[in-house]
């Protein structure tokens, strides 16, 4: 038994889990947030980007490294910007649409 300064017994000094409303530890709470999805644009809105073909439903967390990454680039400029960067003047990379 632990006691404190002044010969009074502790509480519990087990460390209590955190548990979120289901009972799940937090750590599964960053993998539920994972399966969140939200509406991608290819092209953004901002750049003329419209239409169902446009969107895509993706990962909260992709999505949002995905914009970290490449901002509002539309996908013709991304390859090319990966292409300089990474592979040089070796190899041309081309993208269509379906």
């Amino acid at each position: 038994m632990v006691k404190n300064s002044k010969g009074r017994r502790k509480g519990n000094l087990k460390k209590k889990k955190n548990r979120n409303k289901s009972g799940n530890r937090n750590g599964n709470r960053k993998r539920q947030r994972l399966k969140v999805k939200t509406k991608h644009h290819i092209v953004p809105k901002s750049r003329g980007g419209n239409g169902r073909r446009n969107v895509v439903s993706i990962d909260s967390k992709k999505h949002e490294l995905y914009h970290r990454l490449f901002d509002d680039l539309v996908p013709e400029e991304i390859i090319k910007v990966l292409s300089e960067i990474f592979w040089g003047k070796n190899y041309e990379i081309t993208i269509k649409e379906r």
